[in-house]
C-alpha cells in the first residue's frame, strides 16, 4: 500500500483569511493593505515585509496558528484526502510546528483520521512514498524519506523557489495534485509490467 505524507499548515489549514484579521486586530491594517504583492513576498520573509521585530512576529504567529477554530481547509484538501484514503493510500502528516496542537480535533471535525507527526518533538517521519508540502525547505530535508515523488503546493511565498536540485514536481492545487499522482501511480505499474 503507497503511503502519502501531507503537511497541514498551507496544504490542508488555509490560514490566509485568518492571517488577515489578525494584523487587522493587531496592527489596524486596512484590508487593501492586505492584498500583498506576490513580488514583494517571493524576495522577503513575512517577518521582514512586515517590518516586525521577532517579539512581534512571534505574537502574530501564535495568534494566527494556535487556535484553529476559525480556519477553515484549502479548496479540494477535504475531497482530495478522502479521495486519496478511498483509493487505498495509507496517509501521514507531517508538520513542522513546535508542540502539538489541535490538529487532530480540527480534522475529526471534517471526518478525517490521520496520524499526525511532528518532527520538531520528536517524532520519526516514516518513510513515505509521495509527500505533499508548500516549504521547498521542508521537501529537501525529508527527501531521504520520499522513495517516488515530492510535490511542491504552489502559493505566493513559494513562487519564486527554484528547484535545483530536481527534488519537487509543482502542482497548482490539490486537484492538479491528485491528477500528478494518479499518472506517477499508473507509470509506476506500467514499468513494472
Amino acid at each position: 500500500m503507497e503511503t502519502v505524507a501531507l503537511d497541514f499548515d498551507g496544504v490542508i489549514a488555509d490560514h490566509e483569511p485568518k492571517k488577515a484579521r489578525v494584523l487587522k486586530d493587531l496592527y489596524n491594517w486596512n484590508d487593501s493593505y492586505l492584498a500583498f504583492d506576490k513580488f514583494q513576498l517571493l524576495t522577503y520573509s513575512l517577518q521582514d515585509y512586515l517590518g516586525l521585530s521577532k517579539s512581534e512576529y512571534s505574537e502574530l504567529q501564535e495568534k494566527i496558528f494556535n487556535d484553529l477554530s476559525d480556519v477553515i481547509p484549502i479548496k479540494g484538501a477535504i475531497d482530495g484526502i478522502t479521495s486519496l484514503k478511498n483509493l487505498g493510500y495509507n496517509l501521514y502528516i507531517v508538520t513542522y510546528r513546535k508542540e502539538r496542537s489541535e490538529i487532530p480535533k480540527w480534522l475529526e471535525y471534517y471526518g478525517i483520521y490521520i496520524p499526525v507527526i511532528y518532527p520538531n518533538l520528536g517524532d520519526d517521519v516514516p518513510s513515505v512514498d509521495y509527500m505533499l508540502d508548500d516549504t521547498p525547505s521542508k521537501l529537501a530535508d525529508l527527501d531521504s524519506k520520499i522513495n517516488i515523488q515530492s510535490y511542491l503546493l504552489s502559493s505566493p511565498k513559494n513562487q519564486g523557489s527554484l528547484d535545483l536540485n530536481s527534488r519537487f514536481t509543482r502542482a497548482s492545487d490539490w486537484k492538479d495534485f491528485l491528477k500528478s499522482l494518479e499518472l506517477s501511480r499508473s507509470n509506476l505499474v506500467q514499468s513494472k509490467v
